[in-house]
């Protein structure tokens, strides 16, 4: 697992424990010199911000890289801290493990020398139904293009979100939800849950999970404002997320998992 630190790495290697599952190793992207986290930094203040910034994510990084090994120890057998992502130390430290499978629990934009190295693919769980819902933010934007809240498991490609879908679940909705963020929580959650099925059903047993592939690429989605997140919580309120929920339930093929078809177009998209 290829991780940045992020909640969604650590849920998806505790629900694996639950399981006695384990994967090989967790690789930790942590550079470990102040220069790393310089261009990250910039902005406006020019350099005289951008050097207090980047120290203020080094030191960030120094104690998440102190506790690493009582975070990630309990759950893999090993654990391996790496450069930044993409860097050719991030390269040779894959290398290194030869993976057949890459997954991914919470971090950037895998570029292609990265997703080469696994032998099979690497594999990803997003907040967000595909191809509909692409980028950040994909919660909120979903609701204000019409289309449910879920989550996809699908293989990284070069482009973002564009890889073949290997499983698409619908986020069960009570309309009891009040806001956007109770939301975006049960999709985070499904994300790693669906990861955590993957990994156990499929890459456990020796099997490269089949796949669809996208074949259209719908426009990015970017985070909110708070402006328009005061709005979907007025949609959330007044069952907006529940109407999309039960208008594709019944297309689903799985009732417990509300699973969709691989093949599945709604008419009205």
């Amino acid at each position: 697992m290829l991780t940045n630190g992020n909640p969604h790495g650590l849920r998806i290697l505790q629900g694996l424990e639950k399981r006695q599952a384990r994967i090989t190793a967790v690789v930790l992207e942590a550079p470990l010199h102040p220069r790393a986290y310089l261009t990250q930094s910039a902005g406006s203040g020019g350099k005289w911000l951008a050097w207090p910034r980047a120290v203020k994510r080094w030191l960030a990084t120094l104690r998440r890289v102190a506790g690493a090994r009582r975070t990630y120890l309990p759950y893999t057998e090993r654990l391996v801290i790496t450069g930044a992502l993409n860097s050719e130390q991030m390269k040779r430290d894959l290398e290194g493990l030869a993976p057949d499978f890459i997954i991914l629990g919470g971090v950037g934009i895998l570029k292609a020398p990265l997703i080469e190295v696994a032998r099979h693919g690497v594999i990803n769980s997003h907040p967000g139904l595909l191809p509909w819902i692409r980028g950040t933010g994909v919660v909120g934007r979903a609701l204000e293009r019409g289309i449910p809240v879920g989550a996809t498991c699908h293989y990284v490609s070069s482009g973002i979100d564009t890889g073949a879908m290997i499983e698409r679940r619908l986020l069960p909705v009570t309309g009891k939800e009040i806001a956007l963020a109770e939301l975006e929580a049960g999709a985070d959650q499904l994300t790693s849950e669906m990861m955590v099925d993957v990994v156990v059903e499929q890459l456990l047993h020796g099997n490269v999970p089949a796949a669809v592939q996208q074949t259209t690429k719908f426009p990015m989605c970017s985070w909110m404002s708070a402006e328009e997140r005061v709005g979907v919580d007025e949609q959330v309120r007044a069952g907006r997320a529940k109407q999309l929920f039960e208008g594709w339930r019944p297309a689903g093929i799985d009732s417990e998992k509300c699973q969709l078809p691989a093949d599945y177009q709604p008419e009205e998209i």
